[in-house]
């Protein structure tokens, strides 16, 4: 799997992948099932998951703290489906937001060519022991 392009019009924390980053494929779905996936994505210690402060992390709180990137091509439904799933989106619409209309879990963003996946939606994962990225998401 390829790095994601480092595109000039993408906001630098979601440019490339780190150089030789040992790849692994992610498992995980929303509370409920209805939607799972797998993600294609650098191991987390590689690639730090990032803590974001834009106005809907913020708002929302633990429940979309954490989030990783990748090109689109990394991540795939395995029972669901972007159109079976809610969209929210505001501002400029660039960047979309799909939860289970089911349990509301929110899943991912999408936008620019990347996915950002929920880590807290990771099979098996324990995100009090993650390190985080803090970004300004206020200022992107």
């Amino acid at each position: 799997m390829s790095s994601a392009p480092d595109d000039a019009s993408v906001p630098p924390p979601f440019r490339k992948w780190p150089e030789g980053a040992e790849v692994k494929t992610w498992t995980g779905g929303c509370h409920c099932r209805r939607f799972t996936y797998k993600f294609e994505h650098p191991v987390l210690e590689a690639c730090l998951p990032m803590s974001c402060n834009c106005s809907i992390c913020t708002q929302k709180g633990s429940s979309m703290l954490i989030t990783r990137y990748g090109p689109e091509s990394a991540f795939r439904f395995t029972t669901g489906s972007f159109d079976e799933a809610a969209v929210y989106a505001w501002g400029k619409k660039i960047l979309k937001r799909f939860f289970c209309p089911t349990c509301g879990c929110q899943l991912l963003w999408r936008a620019m060519g990347r996915v950002g996946v929920n880590v807290r939606t990771f099979d098996d994962i324990d995100v009090g022991k993650l390190a985080l990225r803090h970004i300004d998401g206020k200022s992107l």
